[in-house]
């Protein structure tokens, strides 16, 4: 099978580990002491379904049916089974307020819970660069993570991003693991870990099929397929869990529908606005077809079977808008979503200007020096499809750039000792 590592894995430096870990966790914590929203914090439909669950109303959404036609002022609040989001972050959420209620002292804990998540994710990216870099590169990647503001703010938002990431990060260790030593038990371990990931946000399942695809080609047959059981077996709980609640087969969540027609419906940007800023959430026409439906416990995939049949009327009767709306998607994956008045503030667009430069740098070196990032490679083109499959979103792009930093690292990194071997010339 053979070592895809190069020579620098053996380099692993614990007390580097160490001191990015101190540094990244002292940064986020003072974020969530300085900029943490407590009092009053926006928790998603995952807090939605959280409290659902702790008030024994079962893994639920609540939502308001009208009871005539459309437009009408006459509506009826229900609360019905849900799939809308994967189980993963949302019995965390429900962990702590079974466990704490829902207090400030709570909302604290979590937001403190993902620092110490974030930091550790950090530590994780440091090894994997380890792997795949050279040995001085590794703690460049491992501090960029540490300091990165994007991330930092990340860490303030009730959604599992932060937890998503340290995932990514232990999955590919773990990959990398199981290819390198030709373990089963790496692989099972790989496989859960993607599980796990696919339960936290459900495009997780792209990244896995990705991996998939990257083991078979590099003729890591045999992990692979142990890697494919054992994700199987991971998520299997939660699939006979919709199975019983739906009656039908559900693969992960009831919002693909919709996801997929936020990026492809006659007013789609290629993010999940629109050029105005005003955010996709429907139209009139999809809304009509949405009143009509019974309340019932397969309103959730009548829904989203509303949404998935309009998206897929549009896309074939607008073949090249589509392809419009496809190279939209790329560039401001790529780029920079306008779209986003977040994505548009000056922070952030210097931290993910200054990445890309140095990715771009990076990714000559890469090459020039032969260095193993495919599996990077088999991630990028994976976040890429889901961004074209669905829509732009800043979340995405922070997900991908914990793949990036590896590489920026060395494109930094190198482009520090050609200014400094510059200098030493110059000076003489």
């Amino acid at each position: 099978m053979g070592d895809i590592n190069r020579p620098s894995a053996a380099g692993n430096n614990p007390s580097s580990g160490i001191r990015i870990f101190l540094i990244a966790l002292a940064l986020r914590f003072a974020a969530v002491f300085i900029f943490g929203e407590t009092a009053n914090p926006q928790l998603w439909e995952f807090g939605a379904i959280a409290k659902n669950l702790v008030a024994g109303s079962g893994y639920s959404l609540h939502y308001t049916v009208p009871l005539s036609g459309y437009g009408s002022l006459s509506a009826c609040a229900i609360t019905l089974p849900s799939a809308y989001m994967p189980p993963g972050y949302v019995m965390l959420l429900a962990a702590f307020f079974y466990l704490f209620g829902q207090s400030q002292a709570t909302f604290l804990a979590l937001l403190l819970t993902q620092a110490v998540v974030g930091a550790i994710a950090a530590v994780i990216l440091y090894f994997v660069a380890c792997n795949i870099l050279p040995v001085k590169v590794a703690p460049v990647a491992g501090y960029v993570c540490a300091v990165y503001p994007p991330f930092l703010y990340a860490g303030l938002d009730f959604g599992p991003t932060i937890l998503y990431t340290a995932l990514v990060g232990g999955l590919w260790l773990l990959i990398l693991r199981a290819v390198n030593l030709s373990s089963d038990a790496y692989s099972a371990a790989a496989g859960l870990c993607a599980a796990l990931l696919a339960m936290i946000r459900s495009e997780g399942i792209f990244i896995f099929l990705g991996l998939v695809i990257w083991q078979t080609a590099r003729g890591f047959s045999r992990p692979a397929a142990v890697f494919v059981i054992f994700m199987v077996l991971g998520i299997s709980p939660w699939l006979v869990r919709n199975c019983v609640a739906f009656d039908a087969f559900v693969p992960m969540t009831t919002s693909f529908g919709f996801n997929f027609w936020r990026g492809h419906n006659p007013i789609a940007s290629g993010t999940g606005r629109e050029f105005s800023g005003a955010g996709i959430w429907g139209t009139e026409q999809v809304d009509i077809k949405l009143v009509e439906l019974p309340p019932s416990s397969h309103y959730e995939l009548q829904r989203d079977r509303i949404f998935l049949m309009d998206a897929l009327s549009f896309i074939k009767n607008n073949k090249l808008r589509e392809l419009k709306l496809i190279a939209n998607k790329i560039i401001f994956f790529w780029g920079l979503d306008i779209t986003n008045p977040k994505a548009r503030t000056l922070p952030y667009m210097l931290s993910w200007g200054g990445m890309l430069f140095f990715f771009a740098a990076g990714l000559f070196y890469c090459f020039a020096e032969r260095c193993h990032i495919t599996l990077l490679l088999a991630y990028y083109f994976s976040m890429t499809f889901v961004a074209v499959l669905f829509f732009v979103l800043p979340r995405y792009q922070i997900i991908l750039t914990y793949g990036i930093i590896p590489v920026s690292a060395l494109g930094a990194t190198r482009l520090y000792e050609k200014i400094n071997l510059f200098k030493k010339y110059t000076l003489k």
